[in-house]
């Protein structure tokens, strides 16, 4: 049978692709959604593998609709996973980290940039941190989650790579409206909520402007998006030089992006659930945060009542939304993960000092996620570490 090099082509990249790396799934948990997501939305079956997180969603279709189920098939997520028991004060909790990339406009660094016209931005990338209490019978009553995002800069651009120029231009095209822009936060809102806070770590001024010509297009599109917005449904654009921060003598850089991941959680909050567990197996009309999980080979019924619920998300971006992005998620994950432990009772204050011991565990967390996603999208392991 004559086959087309195209074709040829996409069956060597399929079979070069190792499953067993930084793809996960989970049998018994709906893990391409957020905790929140699945206590707010109990649809199974179909629903959840039209996520954006599905990546063998076309891959199965035809089998699932054939069955009209999905016993047969296992929805896979692509990204990083870690979980791990840590200690605080003598208390033992599980800290989950995961990172969900989208399979919407995916690819590689040069050949996926910025936005296209579905608002489907390249590298988008939700992140999720997780955190409950160690118990004994390994049933937590309570348990906290925050979401924050990476993705491209949502502007119509790309470059043009070539073997000569390993920093290739920039090329910015029309995008009439910002339509583009305006689609892909209009989708922010309806996967999070309000407020979608923007932090922005792209350099101002350069020699030769390359990012500053995507800051200065950015802060433009996000100006003309929000005059046609009411005052609480703002896009709100933060903007941070990181490069140019870190070369300055004497800036605590880590401090500034924590001082700025404390302000922002003070908009956002994070999800807090007390969990119940009863012996009798739940129905399908059970309520909001109802869901049945298996304890020793048998179903019981787990009560998830969320006492707090994270609103809206932290959007953040560099030029690849890989070394800096991830030294700000860090960041951010560090002032979230001091204010879960303090939720869960674990700790008498919503802070954890950078120079913690538990700061540098978390680093562990965060360095191997941005080496992992760099890879991914980039080629190569994050440059710029924590």
């Amino acid at each position: 049978m004559f086959l087309l090099p195209t074709f040829c082509r996409y069956k060597r990249l399929l079979c070069s692709v190792d499953l067993t790396k930084d793809f996960f799934f989970s049998y018994s948990y709906n893990i391409m959604r957020s905790l929140q997501k699945n206590i707010n939305d109990k649809n199974t079956g179909h629903v959840v593998y039209e996520t954006m997180f599905v990546w063998n969603e076309f891959l199965t279709r035809a089998m699932r609709n054939h069955l009209k189920n999905t016993d047969w098939t296992v929805a896979l997520v692509h990204g990083f996973f870690k979980q791990s028991k840590l200690s605080v004060s003598g208390k033992d909790f599980w800290l989950t980290l995961i990172a969900r990339r989208s399979r919407h406009f995916a690819g590689t660094r040069f050949m996926k940039r910025g936005v296209n016209e579905k608002g489907r931005v390249a590298n988008d990338v939700e992140t999720e941190q997780i955190v409950f209490e160690d118990t004994p019978d390994d049933i937590p009553s309570q348990i906290t989650s925050v979401v924050q995002h990476r993705g491209s800069i949502p502007l119509v651009w790309f470059q043009e790579t070539s073997r000569l120029n390993i920093r290739p231009e920039i090329t910015l095209k029309s995008d009439v409206d910002y339509k583009a822009t305006r689609l892909h936060f209009e989708n922010l809102v309806l996967r999070y909520g309000n407020p979608i806070v923007i932090l922005n770590l792209i350099k101002t001024r350069e020699k030769k402007p390359r990012e500053s010509l995507l800051r200065a297009e950015f802060a433009k599109a996000i100006h003309y998006i929000n005059k046609g917005l009411p005052d609480d449904k703002r896009l709100k654009f933060l903007h941070m030089d990181l490069s140019k921060l870190s070369r300055r003598k004497g800036t605590n850089v880590l401090g500034l992006l924590n001082k700025v991941a404390s302000d922002v959680l003070e908009l956002t909050d994070l999800l807090h659930c007390e969990i119940t567990i009863s012996s009798k197996p739940l129905d399908a009309s059970s309520g909001q945060g109802s869901c049945d999980i298996k304890i020793n080979d048998d179903f019981c019924a787990a009560t998830m009542v969320p006492l707090l619920l994270q609103k809206g998300v932290l959007r953040t971006n560099c030029i690849d939304c890989l070394d800096r992005t991830n030294v700000a998620q860090f960041a951010y994950g560090l002032a979230a993960l001091g204010r879960q432990l303090h939720v869960l009772k674990l700790t008498e204050e919503p802070k954890i000092d950078l120079h913690d011991p538990l700061a540098d565990d978390l680093m562990d967390f965060y360095e191997r996620m941005g080496d992992t996603l760099a890879i991914q999208y980039g080629g190569s392991a994050a440059h710029n570490k924590v």
